[in-house]
């Protein structure tokens, strides 16, 4: 199933004029074959994400009653990682031209998403007792740059601060 996705989409020829003709005609491929890779991707992991639900763990008992390790479901949310940076950063783009004449609000974890955009909220929660609280902070300069490289890496900022940095100024923020 996956290569009749993703075969339509593969340039044909071997000389790089057929991949760049191919890469520049983006526009008139049907959607299963401009994204035939991003649903195979969804599929698989989609398929390793419910067999680990199911299975509970990557150890599975073979036909021969010995235990051993599927790599399908050790690769599942990898794979299902993988598919959905893949899907964001295809959107990134569209989202950016949908902008430019309408209000667009995305909630996200990304920080590829979030350099993007022309305002960025964070929001913060606190428990208090038994009381729940969010607070909306709006970021711009540093605390921005900051809080980016905390998306991408966590509490370990160090190199994510550069990195953070490069996506905000390649996105003219």
């Amino acid at each position: 199933a996956a290569a009749a996705l993703i075969g339509p989409s593969l340039p044909t020829g071997s000389r790089l004029t057929s991949i760049r003709v191919a890469l520049g005609r983006e526009g008139t491929r049907f959607p299963a074959q401009r994204f035939g890779i991003d649903i195979a991707l969804l599929a698989v992991a989609g398929i390793a994400l419910w067999q680990l639900r199911l299975y509970g763990s990557p150890v599975i008992q073979g036909s021969t009653g010995e235990l051993g390790v599927d790599p399908l479901l050790v690769a599942g949310p990898a794979v299902g990682l993988a598919a959905c940076s893949l899907l964001a950063t295809r959107a990134l783009p569209r989202l950016a031209r949908l902008a430019e004449d309408a209000q667009v609000v995305c909630v996200t974890h990304l920080a590829q998403i979030a350099a993007y955009g022309d305002t960025h909220v964070a929001l913060r929660k606190h428990v208090r007792g038994a009381v729940t609280a969010i607070d909306a902070v709006a970021l711009s300069g540093e605390p921005r740059r900051v809080e980016v490289a905390r998306m991408l890496s966590g509490d370990e900022l160090g190199v994510a601060l550069e990195h953070a940095a490069e996506l905000l100024a390649a996105r003219g923020r």
